[in-house]
C-alpha cells in the first residue's frame, strides 16, 4: 500500500496484482520527495557556490572592500561624514565578512551534496544534515536581523 497516496483506492487500481508499483497520483502543486530534496540541494549548492565566488572577489579586490566599507560608513555615521581611520575599521570588517561568508559557503557544499547522496542511495541519515544546518542558519540570520534592526534603532536616535 502506498502510503503517500492521496487516494487508496485509485492508487490501488493502477499497481500490479501484488499492489507494488507507484501512484501517479499528486496534488496541485506537490512534487515527490526525491525530486524535490534533489532540487532543493542543487539550489543551496549554486547559492553557495555563487556566495563562495562573490566573496572571493571582494577579498580579491581592495578597491572594492574600500567602497564597500565607505558605504557602510556613510550609511552608519549620523553626521554622514567618514574619517580615514572609521573606514579603514569598515575595511577590516568588510574582510572578516567576505571571509566568512566563503568559510561557511565552502562547509555548506559538503552538506548540500550529502543530501542529494543521501537522497539517491536511500540513506535517510544523510539527508537531515542540510536540515540541521538550515535550522542553524535560519537562527543564525534572525540574531544578526534583530541585531542590525537593533543597532540601526541606535544610529538613527543619535
Amino acid at each position: 500500500m502506498n502510503r503517500f497516496a492521496v487516494s487508496s483506492t485509485s492508487a490501488q487500481s493502477r499497481k500490479g496484482p501484488e499492489g507494488h508499483g507507484q501512484s501517479n497520483e499528486r496534488c496541485c502543486i506537490c512534487i515527490e520527495v526525491k525530486p524535490g530534496s534533489i532540487a532543493i540541494a542543487v539550489f543551496y549548492m549554486v547559492l553557495y557556490s555563487v556566495t563562495a565566488v562573490l566573496s572571493v572577489v571582494v577579498l580579491a579586490d581592495g578597491d572594492l572592500q574600500r567602497r564597500f566599507a565607505r558605504s557602510i560608513c556613510f550609511h552608519m555615521k549620523s553626521d554622514g561624514e567618514c574619517k580615514g581611520s572609521d573606514v579603514n575599521s569598515y575595511e577590516k570588517k568588510v574582510q572578516i565578512l567576505g571571509g566568512a561568508g566563503f568559510v561557511i559557503s565552502v562547509l555548506a557544499l559538503p552538506v548540500a551534496a550529502t543530501l542529494i547522496y543521501g537522497v539517491l542511495k536511500i540513506r535517510p541519515c544523510l539527508i537531515m544534515p542540510l536540515f540541521v544546518w538550515n535550522i542553524a542558519d535560519t537562527l543564525r540570520d534572525t540574531i544578526c536581523f534583530f541585531t542590525v534592526y537593533k543597532l540601526w534603532g541606535a544610529v538613527r536616535s543619535v
